[in-house]
């Protein structure tokens, strides 16, 4: 399967997506003109994916982003894809790591509203991965 590359600009972050790997990164900043347009090819590819990704293969998606002005379903649908291929999704947010304070129960509570699936959530510093 092809990796999918945009180089990212002003307007839309770079997206590095290598299913070899299974390292999906999204990062920089995110206000297309035309989103549905724009993440149309990345809602494609994550689909085709899905279905030639083997048992127990790790997948990793970083959202990265700078500043964020799209619409919250569009990466919904993303993680919704996401969720049919059997994976431990755990969320982890920069939020607090500043200010200290603790954004856990705030951030579970938006992600529970919103629908989202997941395993495990982490704020604060970036976790030690080991796999």
């Amino acid at each position: 399967m092809e990796k999918l590359y945009f180089e990212g600009t002003e307007d839309i972050p770079e997206i590095d997506f290598n299913a070899e790997t299974g390292n999906l990164l999204l990062e920089g900043r995110t206000i297309p003109e035309d989103t549905g347009y724009f993440y149309q090819p990345v809602l494609d590819w994550l689909n085709n994916y899905k279905t030639t990704i083997t048992a127990g293969k790790l997948t990793v998606l970083q959202l990265k982003f700078e500043y964020f002005n799209t619409n919250i379903k569009l990466f919904l649908d993303i993680l919704s894809i996401l969720e049919t291929i059997d994976n431990y999704i755990v969320y982890w947010t920069a939020r607090g790591t500043v200010t200290g304070i603790d954004w856990l129960e705030t951030t579970a509570d938006q992600l529970d509203e919103w629908g989202c699936l997941y395993h495990e959530l982490i704020t604060g510093e970036k976790p030690i991965m080991i796999c």
